[in-house]
């Protein structure tokens, strides 16, 4: 079973587990690394292949389908395909399924194929053999992917006479789809995906949901202690009495391809340093060339966790040829270091001297700690890598073994250890379950980026017991909870937060001494995960209802919502119990003595104390980052424009359709525009009382609007002779209405793919008003070479238009990995252009946390102006009469019609606590620009997240928590 910890800062934590994974090797950790049996490829092995991949930067190893040709038909189609059963115990086709029953799968999906088609398919009980399947009915589905990773998620159900089932998965062309198709697979495209997930669709919790959560065995290894003083070195007899540990794993590579290696490491300590020495006796020969870079030599790497638990780590190699690299999460110095290396033939060894206060500052943990620890092999020759633990990464610090402090004791063997700590683990998992059994309620919290997908499994471990948060003040911290029902029957829970103490019953709302209007409470909407509705998710967060109910199905779980607003409120600690009553099950408020108002109530309603420390760090009210949203009507409904500020917009638009110009007989036209400077008005006097800069869009795609409205053709000598008119006549418009040229910018074309038409178009616009602000918006696909297919815009490109253009809005993918782009954006932004990225995600269970959360992240990584997103609202009408009719989509916000009722989307909290993390370190950087500390941190700090861990959805988290502990110093240090 796979385990998927959601970490909340400053919270206990829990585990959320839906129904058992019935792929167990659905992240490709599991050894050995042919990623086994459970995916059987079905296409032809010499037009695709299906493969092991381990991602450059984060070595996360993921599954691949590559198009390597083309099979061309006698009518000379082309057709390219990919394809993969997913599924299996490695004698049988499939996984052994139920008749008639529905399976929930999740997978995350890049590449660059364009679209993966996913599908079930059944064996019936007739016929098990690898090809006699059959395709479940109306279970074919297909998904858009991209350069980054997204989540993709769906149900398909099995027929009466199903006896074993999989997961399809594939990619796939024909040329004689072309034109219909909006992209064409080319040899050498590919589909990564990750994490595989099918449960069975389960309504009630198993009785004893412990039972589902096996405790994993942690490897472990001696710390022999020595006294000090005492010599160690190399010499074997130095290491007589410590037990070479041997059990590596291959962690990329092809296991079996090549004789494997024997591996060893053994560890001790004098208090001062530690003393490891790695041997590998290497039957396909040592690589050792000192001329060379160290990583084409053979490599054996150090791994140290934080003794602290933290995610961070300090990493140390040393390559065969003696040369020595270290690194660590949080980039601090790593001296002292020394290796000692001989090479004998097939054989090597590197004997490190590693000083203790490197590893650990405040010194070697006491006997029988444990410290987190793993060690890596690199085989040059062999194309292999090894590891001693299964791990994701050899960075996910989570998945590390351990070291002993001082060894297992006298007698005590490793095995035996470790299956004592694993059964002491399992006690304490089952002391903490007692209570939930009996209740048949938990709480738990999630985090604004957890799974949101339906069902949600009451399978909670670790319910919380307290809650505890640290925000700064001008943030808006989000707290939501998830409920979960034990019971066998839907229960209806009445949750409030209440100002006040546990088992002291007041009624009052909020927390003690803190502003009740400042809290919000809301409750998730199920929805529809597309027009198809393959699935179901949490999404929509309306406030909760005036009684503060909500029904949870059985075995399932409800979420609720709660948002603290610090704007104007006072540092300090504000505490309050948060409490959850069944109202369809037994309970009562009996008097206790003592008067009528005394009482207590009897049933099993939980209470949990909440606190919220305010800490003494005053955030900047507007965005670090500014977003931009693609958003029209926001001008009519004042709520929105509100809603939309607690996401950083710094701006909103107004479409170029309202400014349909009267054209006159002389090919000029009049500066007139009702419509458009009756918008443009009602934008300027929301900004005047929000007290935030006047600024707003022109979009979508100026020209090809311009276009329209007059009925031109493109490129027509007419075209091209009003298209300067037109820009004179918006130029005649803004100055009679007294708007400058630095109040708004204008967006001409929006995802071009004629890029000389985009050249001409901008240079007459630029020449008939230079001091218009031109925005251009580009796409990132990639289809056929030039023509309408190439959407990529190269650095050489936009160099033509550097003077004309204001503004890049560029797709995160691609864009900002090529040098010549970067170079280029570092020019033109030294001239006071500006550059920013936008995403496009369309689907409702797009992933929160890599495409939302990180967002103002990745604009902070990259020192951009500007964060852009598809879209804020729904174009059409903009008074929710489509929101609730369709798919949430793109849209972060909902109307609800009846008042212009705002209601956010997890997807839109998502964005904005990435708005809220990064202006943490906008205050760092104010109140640390003379301190070096502060300066070495954010050099790195959004790389970290942004980059070096995008995967992890816990960094965010801990990156913003080191910035506050370091503002709270400098802070401390300057009242001195």
């Amino acid at each position: 079973m796979k385990i998927v910890y959601i970490l909340f800062f400053h919270c206990l934590f829990f585990v959320l587990c839906a129904g058992e994974n019935l792929i167990k090797n659905g992240d490709f950790n599991l050894y050995p690394n042919t990623a086994g049996a459970e995916y059987s490829p079905i296409s032809a092995p010499d037009r695709s292949r299906f493969e092991l991949f381990t991602e450059d930067l984060s070595w996360n190893k993921c599954g691949m389908l590559k198009i390597l040709s083309y099979t061309i038909s006698e009518q000379n189609e082309k057709t390219a395909s990919a394809s993969v059963l997913i599924g299996s115990d490695g004698k049988d086709a499939g996984f052994p399924c139920k008749p008639d029953t529905a399976y929930r799968y999740s997978l995350q999906v890049r590449g660059t194929a364009g679209r993966v088609f996913v599908k079930g398919v059944e064996w019936r009980k007739d016929n098990t053999s690898l090809w006699s399947f059959a395709e479940c009915k109306k279970s074919r589905m297909d998904f858009p992917i991209g350069a980054e990773w997204s989540t993709i998620r769906g149900v398909f159900k099995t027929g009466p006479e199903a006896v074993r089932a999989a997961l399809n998965v594939s990619i796939w062309w024909s040329s004689r789809y072309e034109e219909k198709a909006p992209y064409i697979l080319k040899e050498g495209d590919y589909l990564l995906f990750d994490n595989v997930k099918i449960e069975e669709v389960q309504s009630i919790l198993p009785v004893d949901a412990a039972e589902r959560l096996p405790v994993e065995t942690v490897k472990s290894a001696e710390l022999v202690l020595v006294q000090s003083g005492q010599k160690v070195s190399a010499a074997e007899s130095s290491w007589e009495n410590v037990p070479p540990v041997r059990d590596f794993l291959v962690f990329s590579g092809e296991a079996g391809k090549k004789k494997p290696a024997e591996v060893s490491f053994q560890a001790k300590s004098d208090g001062e340093n530690l003393y490891l020495l790695c041997k590998c006796e290497d039957p396909e020969g040592v690589t050792s060339d000192p001329a060379v870079d160290l990583w084409r030599n053979d490599v054996v790497e150090l791994f140290f966790r934080d003794p602290s638990g933290a995610e961070d780590f300090i990493q140390i190699a040393v390559g065969a040829c003696g040369r020595i690299y270290t690194d660590s999460s949080r980039k601090r110095a790593v001296p002292g270091v020394t290796a000692k290396v001989r090479v004998d033939g097939n054989r090597w060894q590197a004997f490190l001297t590693i000083p203790v206060k490197i590893v650990y500052p405040e010194g070697l943990p006491s006997n029988g700690s444990r410290l987190g620890f793993n060690v890596a092999l690199k085989r040059t020759k062999a194309g292999e890598y090894l590891s001693w633990n299964k791990v994701k990464t050899l960075r996910t610090v989570s998945q590390y073994g351990v070291l002993v402090v001082g060894g297992y004791g006298e007698g005590i063997s490793r095995a035996a250890y470790e299956k004592k700590v694993a059964e002491a683990a399992a006690e304490e998992r089952e002391k903490k379950f007692a209570a939930f059994r009996e209740s048949k309620t938990a709480v738990g919290v999630l985090s604004v980026t957890s799974d949101y997908s339906i069902p949600m499994s009451a399978g909670l471990i670790d319910p919380v017991k307290e809650i505890r948060l640290k925000v700064a003040v001008n943030e808006i911290r989000a707290l939501p909870i998830a409920v979960a029902n034990l019971d066998s029957k839907a229960t209806e829970f009445r949750v409030t937060l209440e100002a006040g103490d546990q088992n002291v019953f007041n009624g009052s709302y909020g927390l003690k001494n803190y502003p009740a209007e400042k809290i919000v409470t809301r409750v998730a909407v199920r929805t529809r995960d597309g027009a198809g509705c393959t699935g179901e998710l949490f999404d929509p967060l309306p406030r909760i209802n005036e009684a503060s109910t909500l029904l949870v199905p059985a075995g399932e779980c409800g979420v609720v919502w709660f948002d603290f607003h610090t704007d104007g409120v006072k540092p300090g600690i504000y505490s309050g119990v948060l409490r959850v009553t069944p109202l369809n099950k037994k309970g009562s408020f009996p008097e206790k003595g003592g008067g009528h108002h005394s009482r207590n109530y009897q049933g099993t309603r939980l209470e949990i104390p909440v606190s919220v420390e305010i800490q003494n760090i005053e955030l900047d009210s507007k965005s670090s980052v500014p977003s931009q949203f693609f958003a029209g009507g926001v001008e009519e409904n004042e709520n929105l424009f509100a809603a939309g500020l607690e996401l950083g917009a710094a701006g909103y638009s107004v479409s170029p359709w309202f400014l349909r110009f009267p054209l006159q007989e002389d090919g000029t036209f009049l500066p007139e525009a009702p419509s458009a400077l009756e918008r443009i008005k009602a934008l300027h006097k929301l900004a005047d009382k929000y007290e935030i800069p006047f600024r707003f869009l022109i979009c979508y795609s100026v020209y090809n609007t311009f276009l329209k409205l007059y009925r031109l053709k493109d490129d027509s000598d007419k075209a091209l002779k009003l298209w300067p008119e037109w820009i004179r006549a918006l130029k005649k418009f803004m100055d009679i209405n007294q708007i400058q040229p630095d109040q708004f910018v204008a967006e001409l074309f929006d995802e071009p793919a004629d890029f000389q038409k985009v050249i001409r178009v901008v240079s007459a616009a630029h020449e008939a008003w230079p001091e218009l602000r031109i925005m251009l918006t580009l796409d990132s696909r990639q289809g056929k070479t030039g023509g309408n297919y190439e959407y990529r815009m190269r650095a050489s490109v936009m160099r033509q238009m550097e003077d004309a253009v204001d503004t890049w809005v560029l797709h995160r993918n691609y864009y900002f990995t090529d040098p010549e782009h970067l170079k280029f954006y570092k020019e033109i932004q030294a001239k006071g252009k500006k550059v920013g990225h936008y995403t496009c995600e369309v689907n409702p269970s797009s992933q929160l946390h890599g495409n939302y959360r990180l967002s103002a992240w990745f604009s902070e990584c990259h020192k951009l102006d500007l964060t852009e997103l598809y879209q804020l609202v729904q174009g059409v009408g903009y008074n929710g009469g489509v929101d609730f009719a369709s798919a949430t989509g793109g849209n972060l916000l909902l109307v609800a019609g009846y008042g212009g009722n705002v209601i956010p989307t997890i997807r839109s909290m998502a964005f904005r606590q990435g708005v809220m993390d990064v202006k943490y370190l906008a205050k760092l950087r104010e109140i640390g620009k003379d301190s070096p500390e502060a300066q070495a941190f954010l050099e790195t700090a959004a790389k970290r997240v942004a980059v070096d861990s995008i995967h992890d959805q816990t960094m965010p988290d801990r990156v913003r928590e080191e910035a506050a502990a370091l503002i709270l110093k400098l802070q401390a240090q300057k009242e001195k």
